[in-house]
């Protein structure tokens, strides 16, 4: 059964970082556009919630002004004029419990910058996504503002290839990164929520994405880019001769993990909304019940 007044949980942090992708590898399935290009692709926040029916929804100022299916939202450069949220509905069971928000990336451009930090009013708990590189000023100014709207965090860890094994979540360039972006944020006044003790969760996105085979809804050129990629470092990495590629990425990306925690219902039951998701809830119950009675 869905639950009523769900959770938003927002996916935020710097643009490039890999936060659509991680929305893709949580629903397992293309339903979030992803970049690559140096491009920011997530311009306007964009609501996934439960739905029957597979449909998206543009709005401008709370009113429906246009619907289109999935596969034209994900081909497209441009929205319907006016359009300030986009409303994606699946058929997928961790939306039973909660609402995922994509948001623009921070840094983008100032217009991009401005709607992330305007879409912190219908968060009640932020992940972070962020690379395997020292923190940035702009992700603990993106923290601090969570902090601010009393909103608690997670911490994502995207593991790019930036040198050598930087790829392998758990290797000790990324165990000592992690450790003194931990550092840092403690530092500022900051702590995330643990997940399974880990207050910086360490993955693979990219791994994850091609071990589920997802990647083959990538265009030609994106697929041939990550099989060349995946294809050097199984190579270079594995040392398990009779592990097949989609077992050494599955395994390696540290995802399943990740996924199972967050698809478990007792998790979401520990958050309560924020004051000002409250009390917007609360301002719709009396607006649908004077409506009833007048």
């Amino acid at each position: 059964m869905e639950r009523v007044n769900k959770i938003n949980v927002g996916i935020l942090g710097e643009f490039q970082n890999g936060k659509s992708t991680f929305v893709n590898c949580l629903l397992d399935d293309m339903v979030a556009k992803t970049g690559g290009y140096g491009l920011s692709v997530t311009s306007t926040s964009t609501m996934y919630e439960y739905g029957s029916v597979q449909n998206v929804s543009y709005l401008s100022k709370g009113s429906k002004i246009a619907n289109s299916r999935l596969v034209d939202f994900l081909a497209t450069d441009s929205y319907p004029s006016k359009t300030d949220k986009v409303m994606v509905s699946l058929w997928k069971p961790i939306l039973n419990n909660i609402n995922i928000i994509d948001t623009p990336g921070f840094n983008a451009n100032e217009e991009d910058t401005a709607m992330a930090t305007s879409s912190l009013l219908e968060i009640d708990i932020a992940v972070l996504v962020m690379e395997n590189k020292d923190i940035s000023t702009t992700e603990i100014k993106i923290l601090s503002l969570l902090k601010q709207h009393h909103i608690p965090f997670f911490v994502i860890m995207n593991c790019k290839d930036h040198m050598g094994n930087s790829w392998t979540p758990n290797s000790e360039f990324n165990n000592r990164i992690a450790k003194k972006n931990i550092a840092r944020i403690h530092s500022q006044g900051l702590t995330p929520i643990p997940i399974n003790k880990e207050e910086i969760w360490q993955t693979n996105l990219l791994w994850f994405w091609f071990a589920s085979e997802q990647y083959l809804s990538e265009n030609e050129d994106k697929r041939q880019k990550y099989i060349k990629k995946i294809n050097y470092y199984y190579s270079e990495m594995n040392n398990n001769a009779n592990k097949s590629i989609k077992e050494f990425c599955l395994t390696g990306s540290n995802f399943l993990q990740l996924r199972d925690y967050f698809v478990e219902d007792s998790l979401w039951n520990n958050f309560p909304l924020t004051m000002t998701r409250w009390r917007k809830v609360m301002d719709s119950v009396l607006i649908d019940w004077e409506n009833k009675i007048t």
